[in-house]
């Protein structure tokens, strides 16, 4: 008897290192993933009439993980949606939540980025 496997799908981009970060702009909060996130702070802020800073970043993170919290976070915030990636909620719930996913990942104290112009 033969068995027939399927073939996961691979993406050629899953061996990338990405940062789940959340934006805050008032009283929303934007969760999301990126390779850099200096250039993704400067891009949201040019979107926004609400001055936005970085209120957590995490550590890199292989992309399909990256993925899967930026997910579950959003998943978790859906009551509160606004647009796109943008929630109206408290930036330490999304942050409180990220870092109860990612528990024993967390090494150091969250990097903290300002763009400066």
């Amino acid at each position: 008897m033969k068995w027939a496997f399927k073939a996961a799908r691979v993406n050629k981009r899953d061996g990338e290192f990405l940062l789940v970060y959340v934006i805050e702009a008032g009283d929303y909060v934007k969760v999301g993933i990126a390779a850099d996130l200096k250039t993704r702070l400067a891009v949201c802020q040019t979107h926004c009439p609400l001055s936005c800073r970085v209120v957590f970043c995490s550590e890199k993170i292989l992309r399909p993980r990256a993925r899967e919290l930026e997910i579950l976070c959003q998943e978790h915030l859906i009551g509160n949606h606004v647009h796109g990636e943008w929630f109206r909620e408290k930036s330490e719930t999304a942050v409180d939540f990220l870092k109860s996913l990612l528990g024993a990942d967390i090494k150091k104290d969250p990097v903290q980025l300002r763009l400066v112009a």
